[in-house]
């Protein structure tokens, strides 16, 4: 298995994980809304379910893509704000890390799917 199909296949796991700790209400206790960033979270794919399951689960979603119009099918019932992030520049890694803390004060889970 080579490491793109890794984390596909790892990425595919944590996916159902939430969604069955989602399913059951009783498992899944947030109290204070936790701030997620997702990197990749293109409408369609893996990123940007992701991005809507952690939302309906009452968390703060930072959904990122290089373009943001690669985001536009987003379902944004829940809490997502779209920001872009290309994680091949450095420099724009750290002004979108900073614009998140600067509005939430930290960010308590980071899914690198880029």
């Amino acid at each position: 298995m080579n490491d793109y199909e890794y984390t596909h296949h790892a990425l595919h796991r944590d996916f159902w994980i939430l969604r069955r700790q989602l399913a059951s209400p009783s498992r899944v206790m947030i109290t204070v809304p936790k701030v997620v960033l997702i990197t990749g979270s293109s409408a369609g794919g893996i990123g940007g379910a992701l991005c809507e399951e952690y939302a309906r689960a009452g968390c703060i979603v930072y959904a990122s893509a290089r373009r943001l119009e690669a985001m536009d099918g987003l379902d944004v019932t829940g809490d997502i704000r779209k920001i872009k992030l290309d994680v091949n520049d450095p420099q724009n890694i750290d002004e979108a890390v900073q614009t998140i803390i600067n509005a939430e004060g930290r960010i308590d889970i980071l899914v690198n799917n880029a």
